[in-house]
């Protein structure tokens, strides 16, 4: 019973297996015989009964029985055959999944169906299949989205779907990132206004075009003249109109170097711009060109041309650039002030020599203006400026309210004279305050007041207080510079060291003075060079005590003050001083009033023959009538003259001058001399410079009133006044543009270039420094001069004056050190290049190293000059003793030592 059960179990898994198998079976049965076809259907042969499950007969799928159309797996079947198609959103081919939606062999599907290959499907654009970026009928599309059928899209311009142009021109209209233009566009040099090439004038990008060029020609736009793209620059002419810049001129210009005046674009002739009263004494008349100076300078020049009320004024003074008079007159307007008076301005000529357009107007005079002021302190000066002249009293040194009555000036509440005052000295007889300088005030808070005070018109200075707090002042004075000058030295304090007013010399007392040691010289009020008492030049040729040079160490003693009392200390310098053997030079004549007024190169007083009574006079009158020469009568002459008109002699410069005041009435015309042409002649030795150097005979040439042509300079001769270092002497001022290498020639043959050219105490002497080793050999070689011209434009008169002179040039060849032999424990020998004419002024010239430390030289005599004057031996002091093996060098400080031309050695570093 048990092996029947066995039996069966068996079996029935048998028959389970065959179930499950033919469940599954995915091939044809392997007996043919097992399945038929019945009623469409697949069955068992024997029993009939439908076949459950996926079978395969004969090559086609059933699915319980009936031909499979679905998956299978992941096979797609139609009719039980591997099939192409869609089924359930998705499509197959030969039963393989393909696409469900997107892009399949070319083609777009959605859920399995094919939508479209290359066109549109829902307003997209398709290209095999892939939304694509192109045109399609007319239209531009990007990504398959639609952008634009004509019109602008990212920049470019497109028509019917095509893009025509991004930047550039289309159908002749310009587009600028695919739009068409709007505004102004430069495109390829042409210039575009919107769309369409530009019309007309227009500027652009700071560029001036005509139409869509670059305009290239003179043109008016927008009221300004353009040259080219750019508005014009300086003076030009276009059309009937001149231009400056841009402009239409107006105002004074230089054109091919002659002066040239216009009006609204239209040049005109020189006249009076403007008439102005500035103060109670004083009128500026303004011209449209610079004026001639006329005959005279800060004086009475021209004043019978002005006219005001009938009055003519005291005095005249050109501005520096000649295009304005102040006219100033002592006594005469103040009575005339608050009504119209009647000016008038009349021959007086331009650069040219073309007179000037009568000018006859009436001025309405009132000065009814209070003055102002300002202060600025400088320890321990308080200085207070007005913005006009005050009054003064007779004295000029307290501010005044009338002839009888002074202004109160206080410190601290309490009234002080302890002031000075400074006066306008540009215009004679005004005596005007221009400011007053409160001095000296010691440390501490101080007040200043100003009570009273008046301009010249008689209108008050509204009540005047400043404060100021004075810091202690222990800074001593430094001398800051100590230099030679020829003959002379120049000392320079770092501030006001002495009261010059009251410094008198020669004085063991003077708060300046040099020495050499021996001889002491102290300087004299006359060698201030500023009034302040911060420099001064002086006078150093008792130093030299034979020949005409001396190289020696001086010193600037010890003890100079400043205003609080703080005390210099001493300065040593080695200089060259040189004897002064110039005989005094004439640079200028000219006359004021009757007086003949000669200026000299340098300070005169009267000579061995000096002028006494007489002076020989040609003259010959404006119309032609000829004076025999003769000797005509002259008042007592003076070496000095107030080239300040400000009754003070003393300031720099104005002991240059011989005053000649002439007497003769044949040759006088009321208060000045007649008009016409006159050559004075200048006895020798009627002057004579502080060295006793007296003058040359010379003959003066020179013409007074309507004679008078051109200003022509001369000069006097061309002198050497150190090796190397040449001058040149004018009669009249020269401008900086005319110190050119080119206008001064030795032997014919320009000056180098690298020479240092320039003025020399004034604007009418020029030094010229030449380069080191330029003069080889001394020897006679003519200096020249040729194109000068002064401040007027006047060229030099190559036919009167010393426009050449033959001068003995020193050769200027640096002397050098050559060689350095030591002699012996205490003696070392420097061979130089030529002989030597002075030693070494002191120690300092030549220092002396051993192994990089100085030693000290012989007190007695360290050095000595052998008879060739080319080797200088050097001694050390006794605790010196030179080892062979020592590192010895010497250094040269050449402006210790001279060769006998006067050249200093050239600074340099021997070493053994």
């Amino acid at each position: 019973m048990s092996n029947f059960k066995l039996v069966k179990t068996a079996a029935a898994l048998a028959l389970g297996a065959s179930v499950v198998t033919s469940a599954v079976a995915t091939t044809d049965a392997s007996a043919a015989s097992k399945y038929k076809i019945k009623s469409g259907k697949l069955v068992y042969a024997k029993s009939g009964k439908v076949v459950k499950g996926y079978v395969t007969y004969k090559s086609t799928v059933y699915k319980n029985g009936s031909k499979l159309t679905g998956l299978k797996g992941k096979t797609y079947y139609k009719a039980g055959k591997k099939a192409t198609g869609t089924y359930k959103g998705a499509y197959y081919v030969k039963g393989v999944k393909k696409v469900t939606t997107g892009t399949y062999n070319k083609a777009y599907y959605v859920k399995g169906v094919k939508k479209v290959s290359t066109g549109l499907y829902a307003s997209k654009y398709y290209k095999d299949g892939k939304l694509a970026t192109g045109t399609y009928k007319g239209a531009y599309y990007v990504k398959g989205l639609k952008k634009v059928t004509t019109g602008t899209y990212n920049g470019a311009y497109y028509v019917a779907g095509k893009k025509v142009v991004s930047t550039g021109l289309y159908k002749d209209q310009l587009y600028v990132s695919g739009k068409l233009n709007k505004g102004y566009k430069l495109y390829k040099e042409d210039l575009y206004k919107d769309a369409v090439l530009n019309k007309g004038l227009v500027v652009f990008e700071d560029k001036l075009y005509d139409g869509a060029k670059q305009n290239d020609k003179l043109v008016i736009f927008d009221g300004k003249l353009y040259d080219g793209v750019k508005v014009n620059e300086g003076i030009k002419k276009f059309e009937d109109k001149w231009y400056n810049n841009a402009e239409l001129a107006d105002g004074t210009f230089t054109i091919d170097g002659k002066e040239v005046a216009f009006e609204n674009g239209v040049e005109v002739g020189a006249k009076v711009k403007s008439v102005e009263a500035i103060n109670a004494k004083q009128v500026v008349v303004t011209f449209n060109k610079s004026v001639q100076s006329g005959t005279a300078t800060n004086g009475a020049e021209l004043a019978t041309n002005y006219t005001v009320d009938g009055d003519n004024p005291t005095t005249v003074e050109l501005s520096t650039d000649k295009k304005s008079a102040t006219l100033t007159f002592d006594a005469g307007l103040v009575a005339s002030l608050d009504k119209y008076l009647e000016v008038e301005v009349k021959d007086i000529k331009d650069l040219a020599g073309d007179k000037i357009e009568a000018y006859k107007a009436p001025l309405y005079f009132a000065d009814k203006k209070a003055p102002t002021a300002t202060a600025s302190f400088n320890a321990p000066t308080l200085e207070v400026k007005f913005s006009e002249p005050l009054s003064v009293n007779t004295a000029g040194n307290e501010l005044a309210t009338s002839s009888t009555s002074n202004a109160t000036v206080s410190v601290d509440g309490v009234a002080t004279t302890n002031y000075n005052v400074v006066l306008d000295k540009s215009t004679a007889g005004l005596k005007g305050a221009t400011s007053i300088k409160v001095n000296n005030l010691p440390a501490g808070k101080h007040t200043i007041s100003i009570v009273g005070a008046t301009d010249l018109a008689g209108n008050f200075l509204p009540a005047f207080t400043t404060e100021v707090t004075v810091a202690a002042d222990t800074v001593a004075p430094e001398v800051t510079s100590f230099t030679s000058e020829g003959n002379k030295v120049r000392v320079k304090f770092s501030e006001p060291v002495v009261d010059v007013a009251n410094l008198v010399a020669p004085s063991t007392t003077a708060a300046v003075a040099v020495t050499d040691g021996t001889t002491t010289i102290h300087a004299t009020a006359a060698q201030a060079v500023d009034k302040e008492g911060t420099e001064f030049l002086i006078d150093a040729t008792s130093l030299i005590t034979s020949g005409n040079f001396v190289s020696k160490e001086l010193t600037v003693i010890a003890g100079s003050k400043d205003a609080s009392g703080n005390v210099s200390k001493e300065l040593k310098k080695t200089l060259l001083i040189t004897k002064d053997t110039a005989a005094p030079k004439v640079v200028e004549t000219k006359i004021v009033d009757k007086n003949i007024i000669v200026k000299f190169d340098e300070s005169v007083v009267a000579g061995t023959t000096p002028i006494a009574t007489n002076i020989n006079v040609a003259f010959t009158s404006a119309d032609g009538v000829v004076y025999a020469a003769g000797n005509k009568s002259i008042g007592s002459v003076s070496y000095k003259y107030d080239v300040n008109n400000d009754g003070d002699t003393t300031d720099a410069g104005e002991d240059h001058y011989l005053v000649i005041p002439v007497t003769d009435s044949s040759i006088i015309n009321g208060t000045t001399l007649k008009a016409g042409s006159y050559k004075v002649t200048l006895t020798k030795q009627a002057v004579k410079d502080a060295s006793n150097n007296e003058n040359d005979a010379t003959t003066l040439s020179f013409n007074v009133g309507s004679t008078s042509t051109t200003d022509a300079i001369v000069t006097a001769a061309p002198t050497e006044v150190t090796p190397g270092v040449l001058q040149f002497a004018f009669n009249k001022v020269l401008t900086a543009d005319q110190l050119k290498a080119e206008n001064f020639t030795i032997d014919g043959v320009a000056v180098p270039a690298d020479a240092k050219i320039y003025f020399f105490g004034n604007k009418q002497t020029v030094r010229i420094e030449l380069p080191a080793n330029y003069i080889s050999v001394t020897g006679n070689r003519t200096l020249a001069v040729k194109d000068i011209k002064d401040e007027d434009g006047n060229t030099l008169s190559k036919a009167t004056g010393a426009t050449s002179a033959v001068v003995q040039l020193k050769e200027n060849i640096l002397p050098t050190a050559t060689k350095l032999t030591l002699v012996d424990a205490q003696h070392l020998t420097v061979d130089f290049s030529e002989a030597l004419a002075t030693l070494p002024g002191t120690v300092s010239g030549m220092k002396v190293k051993v192994n990089g430390v100085e030693i000290a030289l012989d007190t007695t005599a360290p050095f000595a000059l052998d008879t060739t004057k080319k080797v200088l031996t050097i001694k050390a002091d006794s605790a010196t003793a030179f080892k062979l093996t020592d590192v010895i060098t010497v250094e040269i400080n050449g402006t210790n030592v001279t060769d006998v031309a006067g050249n200093t050695v050239k600074d340099g570093t021997l070493s053994k």
